[in-house]
């Protein structure tokens, strides 16, 4: 009896994907992978690039050794694992609406002339509770 041969799992491909190259403009973010995909996804799916500057958009970074994105002036990190897989950020509202406080103060420190202290660090930094989401009820 002839053997039948496997399609490579899908999840083992996921893990092992490396990014060597993005671009990123205002409607959608591509990855380039080193075994030759490509893949888009829609910016809507991560508010944080959304709502950010063209200019904040392209200073990112590839992390994890092709794992993953870091964009250090949006303090965004998305995974190579997660794009493959379709997953958009799960980011809840009261979370967001922190994030959007703490970068609009690091936006008016650099307009100064300033250099923000690192994200969740320094005088500017957003209380732990504003990013917490209660969408469920369950917070206090």
């Amino acid at each position: 009896m002839p053997t039948r041969k496997r399609a490579p799992d899908t999840a083992d491909r996921h893990e092992t994907a490396r990014i060597v190259d993005a671009e990123v403009n205002k409607d959608e973010l591509t990855v380039h992978l080193e075994d030759g995909r490509t893949v888009t996804t829609p910016l809507e799916w991560y508010p944080r690039l959304a709502f950010a500057t063209s200019h904040e958009r392209q200073q990112f970074e590839v992390a994890g050794r092709g794992r993953g994105l870091h964009w250090p002036l949006l303090d965004e990190d998305l995974s190579v694992k997660g794009m493959l897989s379709g997953t958009p950020s799960a980011e809840g509202a009261r979370s967001l609406k922190g994030w959007k406080e703490a970068l609009k103060e690091r936006r008016r420190l650099r307009n100064q002339g300033e250099e923000p202290p690192p994200w969740g660090t320094g005088k500017y930094r957003v209380p732990y509770d504003a990013f917490l989401d209660d969408t469920d009820g369950t917070s206090q």
